[in-house]
């Protein structure tokens, strides 16, 4: 079951399942990835509570262990529609014995999509409903439609383009310790062939705030705006897949080994008991 929301010319669908942005349209041209299971069966999963996957599958909380898919249970579980008008909706999921069992924190998990014309302003908000403090993370992954291998991301910083940026090093899901600096082309990093032969790109301590999807002629198609630490750009590896995906994190995988505590992880949000944490993205589409 979907949600349907409209500003002018635009309009947005959202599923109930994950609370997952399923289109985002000016007139009939389609910007998000529409779930082509041949190269990813999503289109713009949220990431909560984790970002990435855990060392092992395994994370301890409170001295104990719990299993968890990569980046958490929130993208496969179906919420509930707590509002709607005609250009927004908030979505809203709490915490149960099901998902108790692999992350033991009470919490309630609201989801909020403003359309007004062609923004669209994604907010969460996080409510600590126990009574100990949580810790999470939370991410967006976006995927945005472009010509295979005929697309470009050009990153900024305060308004002004990047040079180069450092890359943390990602494998099978966590980050393996090594870092490399990627150079850019007039702030471009180019979806060639090979460009994600070694999986995502990552890029930690807010090096980036906006993010713009080109096409080949460097037409700007989407810019995605934000105030995380970390981003993620993504492809399928070897699959010259029609998207590219934007992904600006409240967290980061796991790095290779780590055995420690959730509040250890790296940039893990911590909410006190009857506290709220807030944080949003807008993406615009041309």
């Amino acid at each position: 079951m979907n949600v349907k929301i409209k500003s002018g010319n635009y309009s947005c669908v959202i599923s109930y399942h994950g609370a997952e942005l399923k289109s985002f349209k000016r007139n009939d041209e389609e910007h998000i990835f529409q779930a082509d299971p041949e190269f990813w069966p999503r289109s713009s999963p949220v990431l909560f509570p984790i970002v990435g996957a855990l060392n092992n599958k395994k994370i301890r909380i409170n001295d104990k262990e719990y299993s968890m898919s990569q980046h958490g249970f929130a993208r496969d579980t179906d919420f509930k529609l707590l509002e709607k008008d005609e250009n927004s909706c908030t979505f809203y999921l709490r915490s149960s014995e099901e998902t108790k069992q692999v992350y033991p924190f009470d919490f309630e998990l609201r989801i909020e999509y403003v359309l007004k014309q062609n923004r669209l302003t994604v907010s969460w908000r996080i409510i600590n409903i126990g009574t100990e403090t949580m810790y999470f993370s939370i991410g967006a992954h976006p995927a945005f439609c472009c010509e295979p291998c005929n697309a470009s991301v050009r990153l900024f910083k305060d308004g002004r383009r990047l040079n180069s940026f450092e890359n943390l090093g990602y494998e099978a899901g966590t980050l393996n310790g090594q870092k490399n600096t990627v150079t850019l082309d007039d702030g471009r990093l180019f979806y060639e062939h090979n460009t994600f032969d070694n999986d995502a790109y990552i890029m930690g301590d807010r090096q980036v705030d906006t993010a713009e999807l080109l096409d080949k002629d460097g037409t700007r198609l989407v810019t995605v705006r934000f105030e995380t630490p970390a981003l993620g750009i993504w492809s399928p590896t070897g699959k010259d897949a029609p998207f590219i995906c934007i992904e600006p994190w409240y967290g980061l995988p796991d790095p290779k080994g780590f055995d420690g505590d959730f509040s250890e992880k790296p940039l893990s949000l911590a909410c006190e008991p009857g506290g709220k944490t807030e944080k949003s993205y807008t993406i615009e589409i041309a």
